[in-house]
């Protein structure tokens, strides 16, 4: 769910903001992960809005204090991570156990990584090669 779309600039902008404790707050700049998932979640926003601009809004709540990260709309970048997706979608339709991820990131909010780990086909009895 998109937080706002605000006028700046005379553009119409995507907000999106983000409350964290203090310790995250001072991690956010090393945390690369977490900024990659923030990245992606304004990209789609972006992507289904037809705007071309996105602002992150970082909040501190305990001091209110805050970070603001303004994101481009990046067309190629969607289009890679749609394809991910449709394939996702198509292995698991015909029930393919996917060959994970190389830098094993998304695995961690995937249902299907414990699978994964012991390399279970799915009911089909097929694994993606």
């Amino acid at each position: 769910r998109i937080d706002a779309v605000i006028e700046s600039h005379g553009e119409m902008i995507v907000v999106d903001i983000k409350t964290m404790n203090q310790k995250t707050y001072d991690a956010l700049v090393d945390s690369h992960y977490k900024m990659q998932k923030y990245f992606a979640q304004v990209q789609v926003y972006m992507h289904l809005t037809g705007l071309r601009y996105a602002d992150i809004l970082c909040v501190n709540r305990n001091d209110s204090m805050h970070k603001e990260y303004v994101i481009r709309y990046d067309p190629a970048w969607c289009e890679v991570q749609f394809a991910r997706i449709a394939r996702l979608k198509r292995l698991l339709d015909e029930d393919i156990l996917p060959v994970a991820e190389p830098d094993r990131q998304a695995c961690s909010f995937c249902p299907f990584r414990e699978l994964c780990v012991w390399e279970v086909p799915g009911a089909s009895g097929l694994k993606e090669v």
